[in-house]
């Protein structure tokens, strides 16, 4: 990722984005990044993680600031003409980022980008449940985007009930651990919202003239996960469900819980650590992870991540992006 196009990017948006904030996105993005996807992982110690990084950019970065800078052009009314039209601005300002290496987005974009005629965008994103837009709910909810925003910003990539679900549990458990309540107060809301997403994308793809309208199951996956404290309990076949929203913020959610109770320098290693052990999409597991904790400790993490980097022995050749300088 260029230096310049970070830049650029982030002059776009406006002076509430939570850059700060942000951080935590891109450290969970980048320290996961050595993980296999659609696939069980396997469990490295925290130092041996940090060694074998391989990228010094971030999609989920840019993703988010892409979001922040489209915060603005929010229709006041879901339409999906107008959503369409934001989807492409999207696409533009990713593009620069995305073409250098598609691969690291999501496997729906190619289709998504392909054209943007309005019934071609809205069957992908009808089908698109993984969970790369429930990644942007952290940011979104931190920075005060109004659950309008929220909406918008979300399903214009990814309405598929599963994702716009998963999302909303997302947006609401950073509400509630910022606001400094406990973690079954998180997974209460959580659940909550969930179901609220999951009828709100049904209704606006019925309301756009899609006959069956296919629900999901991300609540229960919520529910099991929470009830069993197992973030693999529910994951029967890693190729078909390794990076659905369904598994990745049910995962995220249980392993948050508990980094929270570690403390916060070792609840830092163990979000790392089991965003590699537990595998399937990994790095944004990192990223959902280290924004649900960065919401608890705040600062406080901050200070952690800085420390973890200059205790790295190649820091000074590590590419930590400018705007977080």
């Amino acid at each position: 990722m260029s230096t310049d196009f970070l830049r650029d990017l982030t002059t776009q948006c406006p002076p509430e984005t939570p850059l700060r904030f942000l951080r935590f996105t891109w450290f969970g993005d980048f320290a996961c990044s050595s993980g296999e996807h659609y696939v069980p992982g396997s469990p490295q110690s925290f130092e041996k993680i940090l060694q074998q990084v391989n990228k010094e950019h971030s999609d989920d970065l840019v993703e988010n600031l892409a979001c922040w800078a489209l915060r603005d052009q929010v229709p006041g009314e879901p339409t999906l003409p107008v959503w369409r039209d934001l989807c492409w601005k999207f696409y533009e300002l990713i593009k620069p980022d995305y073409l250098s290496g598609p691969v690291r987005y999501s496997p729906e974009y190619p289709r998504l980008f392909a054209t943007p005629e309005v019934s071609h965008y809205l069957r992908v994103i009808n089908q698109h449940n993984n969970c790369g837009g429930a990644m942007r709910s952290s940011s979104l909810a931190y920075g005060g985007a109004t659950p309008q925003e929220h909406l918008a910003l979300v399903g214009m990539t990814h309405l598929h009930p599963e994702s716009l679900a998963g999302a909303y549990a997302l947006y609401e458990a950073v509400r509630t651990l910022k606001g400094g309540n406990t973690m079954e107060e998180m997974w209460s809301a959580a659940i909550e919202a969930a179901w609220q997403g999951e009828q709100q994308a049904v209704d606006l793809l019925t309301a756009w003239g899609v006959a069956e309208v296919e629900r999901g199951s991300m609540p229960h996956w919520l529910e099991r996960v929470h009830l069993r404290q197992d973030a693999l309990c529910c994951i029967q076949n890693w190729h078909a469900e390794g990076i659905t929203t369904r598994f990745v913020v049910s995962a995220a959610l249980q392993i948050a819980s508990e980094a929270i109770s570690l403390g916060t320098r070792d609840g830092l290693r163990h979000v790392i650590e089991q965003g590699i052990a537990i595998g399937g999409d990994p790095d944004t597991l990192g990223s959902m992870g280290m924004t649900l904790i960065g919401a608890y400790f705040g600062e406080a993490l901050q200070d952690e991540i800085d420390a973890v980097l200059d205790s790295l022995p190649s820091v000074e050749n590590l590419e930590i992006p400018d705007i977080f300088r």
